[in-house]
């Protein structure tokens, strides 16, 4: 099954950062993915780089989630059907809150 992955993204450092507590990417399948694209698809975000403002995921490619977007898509994890049954999501729960804290991007990867 196709899965999408979640990082932590440093703005100032351009580059994906593996968060050790997370042991790497926290990934979500595809099915919970497609559960969230209509209510992320209000979601200010950016495709690909900071020069591409857009509204939603990216399905297939980098979705990168600011830091003033992040409790919007915190709410969308946690209002799931899959919240807080699947471990995964309570892990992309987890991961949104703590890059939240640390002032920093969150980044998705598409299949």
């Amino acid at each position: 099954m196709p899965v999408h992955e979640f990082d932590l993204w440093d703005r100032n450092l351009k580059t994906p950062i593996r968060n050790p507590e997370y042991n790497g990417y926290t990934e979500g399948d595809d099915d919970f993915i497609q559960e969230l694209m209509e209510a992320c698809s209000i979601m200010r975000t950016y495709f690909h780089s900071y020069h591409r403002t857009e509204l939603g995921l990216d399905y297939y490619g980098i979705t990168l989630i600011p830091n003033e977007s992040l409790s919007m898509f915190y709410e969308i994890v946690t209002q799931s059907r899959a919240f807080p049954r699947s471990e995964e999501v309570s892990d992309l729960a987890r991961l949104i809150i703590q890059v939240e804290r640390e002032g920093k991007d969150l980044v998705h990867f598409g299949i």
